[in-house]
């Protein structure tokens, strides 16, 4: 127990605790639930895992439900580490109190490891704070990856959040747009019916890349010859603003799609070569253009 107490040693000393037994049990509740936060967090953090070793689910479960009650800021991010590994723990039991428990957290505020187990437990309670969760920059990549393991039970959620812009079009925040951008990524990986495509395929409208770059992906898969043709069209806009990310990803959507969008991806190309020399030398647009009928063109002969 001392050991836990030292960064050099802490680590080690979560499975010599496991080795223990369930006399380690007590010393270690007592460690977690009646000790003091810190922005020094690991030491409470390996007793969570230690705990977790020892299938002592009572005491997290115990722990999770705990009022903190903490105004140091640095304290509280140390403390949700903690949490965050207690809630992972907790999901190797799935129980109805432990899906109950990470419900409330995930209500209250955002916490990756909260909402990473309620992945595991892949109900549809959990999927509105899931999709909450994706206006997060530090929660966004946990909630992704519980709503890939949901898979097609969030569609329905996705979908509403994909097309819902808050507070609304003309004034959408920032995070509101992220939201819909990670919304319309995980739905581009998701098997659509054609009668949800109906509803989607005014996103193409759209502006922003990342929207259509995954709005775009939904068309190659189910839509019809003229919503891939709007695609190509509004893809080529989009390199305009494109980061350079983005960029390569709307180059493989428009090798993918080059026979039926060649017409106008040549007009673009002779478009922005009218460009002047220096311009034309480092514009986005005609380089990734070239390199996308270049590479079209080379996969055809293979």
């Amino acid at each position: 127990m001392e050991q836990l107490n030292s960064l050099k040693e802490g680590a080690q000393a979560v499975g010599k605790l496991i080795t223990c037994g369930q006399s380690a049990i007590e010393p270690l509740r007592q460690f977690l639930l009646e000790g003091k936060p810190s922005a020094i967090f690991q030491p409470r953090q390996w007793a969570v895992e230690a705990l977790g070793g020892l299938q002592a689910k009572d005491v997290l479960l115990i722990y999770l439900k705990q009022k903190k009650d903490i105004s140091d800021p640095d304290v509280q991010l140390g403390e949700e580490a903690v949490e965050s590994t207690a809630a992972r723990q907790l999901s190797k039991w799935p129980s109805e109190e432990a899906f109950q428990v990470l419900l409330e957290i995930a209500k209250e505020h955002c916490l990756p490891g909260a909402l990473e187990a309620l992945g595991e437990f892949k109900r549809v309670e959990g999927i509105p704070f899931l999709v909450k969760a994706l206006e997060d920059d530090f929660c966004r990549p946990a909630a992704e990856d519980a709503l890939r393991k949901i898979g097609a039970l969030a569609r329905v959620e996705l979908i509403r959040a994909v097309l819902t812009p808050r507070p609304d079009r003309d004034a959408e925040t920032f995070s509101s747009l992220h939201r819909r951008g990670s919304a319309a990524t995980l739905l581009a990986e998701i098997e659509i019916s054609a009668d949800e495509w109906l509803q989607l395929r005014q996103l193409l409208n759209e502006t922003d890349p990342a929207v259509l770059v995954a709005v775009s992906r939904m068309a190659e898969k189910v839509g019809g010859p003229s919503d891939k043709v709007l695609s190509v069209q509004r893809l080529a806009e989009a390199l305009e603003i494109a980061n350079w990310y983005l960029r390569e990803q709307i180059a493989d959507i428009l090798v993918d799609l080059f026979d039926i969008g060649r017409p106008f991806i040549e007009e673009r190309i002779v478009q922005h070569g009218q460009l002047p020399d220096e311009k034309r030398a480092i514009d986005p647009v005609l380089l990734t253009l070239l390199r996308v009928k270049h590479r079209a063109e080379e996969k055809r002969i293979e």
